[in-house]
């Protein structure tokens, strides 16, 4: 507590704002443009353009399943890239569950983290799809 008075008492907390917004406005520029170059390319697959947040929501097509232990996570993961199946995101009633769904999130790694980790994420999106 005594911490967070002294930032807002000396000011530091609005420039330290703005200076996150502009690395993640880059970061959520850099998942986008990769989606647009990589994800594009698989039929089926969409994502949602966020206007806030640190995540991309990534629909599938339909009858793929994202899960944990699915095809599709373990082909991720043998690519080197992790995502949260969106099953793990949805309330425990009300809106159905999307299996096909995954959210990504461009928060902790650098540019072209994102970038290579999209690629990859499409490259075993279409090996999953392929079998």
């Amino acid at each position: 507590q005594y911490l967070m008075a002294r930032v807002l008492e000396s000011g530091l907390l609005e420039p330290h704002l703005v200076h996150i917004r502009s690395r993640y406005r880059e970061k959520l520029t850099a998942m986008l443009a990769a989606a647009d170059a990589h994800l594009a390319r698989v039929p089926g697959v969409e994502w949602l353009r966020p206007r806030g947040g640190l995540y991309v929501w990534v629909r599938l097509p339909s009858g793929m399943d994202a899960g944990l232990h699915r095809p599709l996570f373990d082909a991720a993961v043998q690519e080197g890239v992790l995502y949260v199946p969106g099953e793990y995101c949805y309330p425990a009633a009300g809106e159905p569950v999307q299996r096909n769904s995954l959210r990504l999130s461009f928060g902790v790694q650098s540019c072209a983290k994102i970038r290579e980790g999209v690629e990859k994420l499409a490259r075993a999106v279409i090996a999953t799809l392929a079998h």
